[in-house]
């Protein structure tokens, strides 16, 4: 189609009227903060007077458990349906990853993000896009929200909304079952672990980026795997490992443990539960460069930081925030014997960094409640209603 040409369709569609739409993102497809938005729309019957839409990356139907909800559907990204029709009348879009392109100034946009500023992401990959002014973005804090701002390049493009992340929200409800998950597996106590992602998955080679030659920290080296399993077996633990969808583990060995398990989004959907269920659920949480970490402050349990290439990771990929500033609360994590150490703490119900995770914790986020779906809804609705 001729560029100007297209240019004059879109301008025409501009002139629609917009409907009782809301345009739902994220990736995976039907998950993240946008997820749990929807799931709040739905639980107040918000459906019933407006059509939510997920506009899908990947899938083309939705999920079973969302199969026959009143005015509920999913469309592609590429399809001339929604790009020359959905995108242009709809009232509202909530994302949390690709910003979808704004239509009019008359439309609602809110980047409910899929996660907090941390590391420096030096190419600004999900920079607030030119056009976007007037976006609101959702974030924990005035104090986080300064640096969310500056990660997406949004100063003076968007306005800080700090209700918090809606999936957070199940860190507050009664704990999951993990014996009925893991059935296969004798343990006390879990450890949730989520490292970032070294080595990204990518089907053309020229664009493939390493941050760091380490696989995932520490158990990257069999023998220190294996040692680590012998620990935390003696200890009456379980390690969740589920490694961030973008990285490449083909070369680390992840099967044959007696008390470390690698789970991923499909095993998760087999199992009926979400990925912040598991780690709500769990006793301590591992991770490293991940702004996971803020997330789990709100468990008020143990924090290990797998730091074993952090001098590489800071000098390839940088960060955006002092590391010293708000991982205080999470212990260094360096080799082997330090994450058995971890390990023989939480049985021994030692939390020497208490006390730290709650004053990081207060400063990183406004509420710690469990409401910030309900707040985001309200919000939501004010501005296309009010």
């Amino acid at each position: 189609m001729d560029r100007k040409f297209k240019e004059r369709i879109e301008k025409i569609i501009c002139l629609l009227p917009e409907k009782n739409i809301i345009i739902f993102e994220s990736i995976p497809d039907f998950s993240d903060n946008s997820r749990a938005v929807f799931d709040e729309m739905l639980r107040q019957g918000i459906n019933k007077k407006y059509r939510l839409i997920w506009c899908c990356h990947t899938a083309t139907v939705l999920p079973p458990e969302l199969q026959g909800a009143e005015n509920v559907e999913c469309v592609s990204v590429h399809s001339l349906r929604y790009r020359y029709y959905l995108s242009f009348c709809a009232k509202a879009f909530v994302i949390s990853n690709n910003f979808l392109s704004k239509r009019s100034e008359r439309q609602y946009y809110l980047y409910v993000t899929h996660g907090a500023a941390f590391k420096g992401i030096k190419d600004h990959r999900y920079k607030v896009p030119e056009g976007c002014y007037g976006c609101d973005f959702v974030t924990f804090s005035e104090y986080m929200g300064h640096y969310d701002a500056k990660n997406l390049l949004a100063d003076g493009k968007v306005k800080l909304l700090p209700v918090g992340y809606a999936r957070n929200d199940v860190l507050f409800h009664p704990p999951v079952d993990l014996h009925r998950i893991f059935p296969s597996f004798t343990f006390d106590q879990a450890v949730y672990w989520l490292p970032t992602f070294r080595q990204k998955i990518t089907y053309d080679i020229e664009k493939t980026k390493q941050y760091t030659e380490t696989t995932i920290p520490i158990i990257h080296d069999p023998k220190a795997a294996e040692g680590v399993n012998a620990c935390a077996k003696k200890n009456g633990i379980l390690l969740i490992v589920k490694p961030h969808p973008l990285q490449d583990i083909s070369l680390i060995n992840t099967e044959g443990y007696s008390n470390i398990v690698f789970i991923d989004n499909t095993f998760l959907e087999a199992s009926g539960v979400k990925n912040y269920e598991v780690m709500g659920a769990c006793d301590a949480l591992l991770t490293d460069y991940s702004s996971v970490y803020y997330d789990y402050l709100l468990c008020d349990k143990p924090i290990g930081l797998c730091w074993e290439d952090f001098e590489e990771y800071r000098e390839n990929e940088g960060f955006i925030i002092d590391p010293d500033e708000v991982m205080g609360g999470g212990k260094k994590l360096y080799t082997e014997q330090d994450l058995c150490q971890f390990l023989q703490a939480l049985k021994d119900g030692e939390d020497s960094l208490s006390e730290e995770r709650q004053n990081i914790k207060n400063k990183v986020h406004q509420y710690a409640d469990g409401d910030a779906a309900s707040r985001t809804v309200a919000h939501i609705l004010n501005r296309i209603e009010g």
